[in-house]
């Protein structure tokens, strides 16, 4: 029989599943910030308006990417979930203003 207690086991473990899931929340932060540009995706692409270039869906999706309301937007299919591009609103400009 082992003499470590069982908490110390499920401290252990609670910690190495936190920081699991911090580093894939990590990761997947920063395949966000690596998005190209709107400007960029639509001549990558071909394109002269935004669509996905997976499924040709124009159906798109737009958040923030720390919150609601972060200036940097990022823009996925809707079909298909595909990450596509980035943009950045104006600081201080609301849309239901416009």
């Amino acid at each position: 029989m082992s003499t470590i207690p069982l908490p110390l086991y499920v401290a252990f473990f609670f910690f190495l599943g936190g920081a699991l899931i911090l580093n894939l929340h990590h990761r997947y932060q920063n395949k966000q910030r690596a998005l190209p540009a709107r400007d960029q995706y639509l001549a990558d692409h071909n394109l002269a308006a935004p669509a996905c270039h997976a499924c040709g869906s124009a159906r798109l999706a737009e958040r923030g990417l720390t919150h609601g309301e972060d200036e940097r937007r990022i823009f996925s299919c809707l079909d298909c979930k595909e990450m596509l591009f980035q943009e950045r609103r104006a600081a201080g400009v609301d849309e239901d203003s416009a």
